[in-house]
């Protein structure tokens, strides 16, 4: 079986509060890492400077972090990885400014200085989740050493520790305090997981973890309130990625940050699961003899599409988040909100929305439920949907040749025509849909 990362996506909002001071970063707390925070505080700006010592690699290979001389550490998304580690060497000189709350040793970085140099991150448009990078699948690790270092997300939850030999370890932060008492500077530990050794050093996602190889405990627990994955769906690698977004809705300046853990599930394709109505709401998945079901959300007709042509046996990897547990009883096996399809036997799976060209004549107009014209269907049988507005402008007839892009899906009723909800037609921009008063 190829192992599969478990990438855990942390969506960051935007600060709550913007102050235009430099503030310092405040040390760990005394008494060791702080139990999980329940509400988050306020950001404020901040500035740390000093001398690069040491990056820190996540289980996929990349840098995400990094360590300043004095011990300060900063946090960034993984995209500037490539380019900050081709940049910059241990013992450079670097300021970097950022956010960070006021009891989170951590700053979490947003523009990079050195030698006369300046890398600013540039967060994806709201809304939109980049695709996570390709990656090979990870390789089992095990570590024994004493903890030099506890590292914290952005939040001030504990979730890693550097080793005084230089393997970086991951770990939920919700798990951090049942394994509080490895939390501190000197403190032995010893590892099991799954990860990555490349020229950043040996990043890590612990699947067990205790002070000695006799008291290893599991690591791979469901996030709180819901069910913890059995021990068979567990024992594959995982590992931890980030994204900094601002929020998807509304004001960025107020809304606080969340954290979504995703699962990446391999294994064969079973059935489909329907809904009384008969509408598709779910897909079963056998991994390695462990049932797995993903469950779609109401209405996603795209994530049924997704399957619908799969057979019975056929090789999948899937994205999922942990689903509740049912209002009554317990469930049968584990359940899973759908995420993505990542792949169908092995080959990358491209979704139907994804960007297309179609070209074409026009056969006749399409008119919306209210009566206007808001697009055209092609002797091709593709619908390219203009919306009324756009429709206005291009002026389209009968017998018009057209090229159009823009994201595409299965028209249905037909065979291989798509709705192309066109961005550009004949190389002229369409009007999107009008902001709601």
């Amino acid at each position: 079986m190829t192992l599969h990362p478990l990438l855990r996506t942390s969506l960051m909002a935007a600060a709550l509060a913007a102050a235009s001071a430099r503030a310092q970063l405040p040390p760990p707390p005394p008494g060791g890492p702080v139990p999980l925070a329940q509400a988050p505080a306020a950001e404020q700006s901040a500035t740390a400077s000093g001398r690069l010592q040491r990056w820190l690699p996540n289980p996929n290979g990349e840098a995400d972090g990094l360590l300043l001389q004095d011990g300060t550490q900063i946090a960034f998304p993984p995209h500037l990885s490539e380019s900050l580690t081709a940049w910059l060497r241990p013992g450079d000189p670097l300021e970097v400014t950022g956010w960070h709350r006021p009891d989170a040793p951590v700053l979490r970085a947003d523009t990079f200085q050195s030698q006369g140099r300046t890398v600013q991150d540039t967060p994806p448009t709201p809304g939109q989740r980049p695709p996570p990078p390709s990656r090979e699948a990870l390789t089992a690790l095990q570590a024994n050493g004493r903890v030099a270092q506890v590292l914290f997300n952005s939040r001030g939850d504990a979730h890693g520790l550097l080793l005084e030999d230089g393997v970086v370890v991951r770990f939920p932060p919700h798990m951090g305090t049942s394994v509080a008492a490895l939390l501190k500077p000197g403190a032995t530990v010893a590892v099991r997981g799954w990860g990555t050794r490349n020229a950043l050093g040996t990043g890590m996602e612990a699947a067990q973890m205790g002070a000695t190889p006799d008291t290893l405990q599991d690591m791979l627990g469901g996030p709180i309130g819901a069910p913890a994955l059995r021990r068979e769906a567990a024992a594959r690698p995982a590992s931890y990625t980030r994204f900094f977004f601002p929020h998807p809705f509304g004001d960025t300046m107020s809304k606080p940050q969340e954290m979504i853990d995703v699962w990446s599930l391999e294994g064969q394709f079973q059935h489909a699961l329907y809904s009384p109505r008969g509408d598709v709401e779910g897909v079963m998945i056998d991994v390695d003899g462990v049932p797995a079901q993903f469950v779609f959300g109401k209405h996603d007709d795209r994530a049924a599409q997704s399957f619908e042509a799969l057979r019975a046996g056929q090789t999948v990897v899937v994205d999922g988040t942990v689903a509740p547990p049912p209002p009554h009883g317990e469930a049968a096996h584990e359940v899973y909100a759908f995420e993505r399809l990542v792949s169908i036997d092995g080959q990358a799976f491209a979704p139907d929305d994804a960007p297309r060209q179609v070209k074409g004549h026009v056969a006749r107009l399409h008119h919306a439920r209210h009566g206007e014209p808001n697009g055209v269907v092609l002797d091709t049988g593709d619908f390219i949907h203009t919306r009324p507005e756009g429709f206005a402008r291009l002026h389209l007839k009968p017998g018009d040749a057209v090229t159009a892009e823009g994201p595409a899906r299965p028209l249905r009723g037909s065979t291989g025509a798509h709705v192309i909800d066109a961005h550009t037609v004949n190389g002229h921009a369409v009007p999107g849909k009008p902001a709601k008063p």
